[in-house]
């Protein structure tokens, strides 16, 4: 959460008027991604190969989020407990699962239009995910314990005695 009643007009380290402005430019810049999207998925949906232009649309899109600091909130990212289209991921990223899940929306806008249905051939190779072992992710050496993973210890122990430490009584 941006704000909240700890933190009301301070948002990433601005305070007062930078901090509401800040957030009015991320509002404008995430606007205008969906401003362009819209543009142009309109005119490539009349096509018969609109739904997998209208994915590699959005995925391109989605992929100018990181230079403009905003990586979160991708589409792919709702893949994570999903093993199927996971299969995917360590081939293409997060990217290709947005992809595949804007085609399958593309390809059910098809089926809502009444589109013919050579108009959803596009949608046949994802099929082949079935093809793909279910992890595929390269064995990795296994490492002495970092520093970090010494610091994440101490927060665990940390967190344990305060989590089991008695609760004081708050007046009704």
């Amino acid at each position: 959460m941006l704000l909240d009643s700890r933190h009301a007009g301070r948002v990433w380290g601005l305070e007062g008027p930078l901090s509401w402005l800040a957030i009015a430019l991320f509002a404008a810049i995430k606007g205008l991604h969906l401003a362009v999207f819209a543009t142009l998925a309109g005119p490539l949906l009349a096509r018969p190969w609109g739904g997998v232009a209208t994915a590699a649309l959005w995925t391109g899109l989605e992929r100018t989020h990181g230079p403009l600091g905003f990586t979160w909130l991708l589409v792919g990212n709702a893949g994570i407990d999903m093993p199927l289209p996971l299969r995917l991921a360590p081939l293409t990223g997060v990217y290709g699962l947005s992809f595949v899940f804007l085609a399958l929306a593309g390809a059910a806008t098809f089926v809502l239009l009444r589109r013919p249905r050579r108009h959803l051939l596009y949608i046949a190779p994802l099929a082949a995910l079935w093809l793909l072992p279910p992890r595929l992710r390269p064995s990795l050496p296994m490492r002495r314990p970092s520093a970090c993973s010494r610091r994440c210890g101490r927060l665990r122990r940390y967190l344990r005695k305060i989590t089991t430490a008695p609760c004081a009584s708050f007046p009704s």
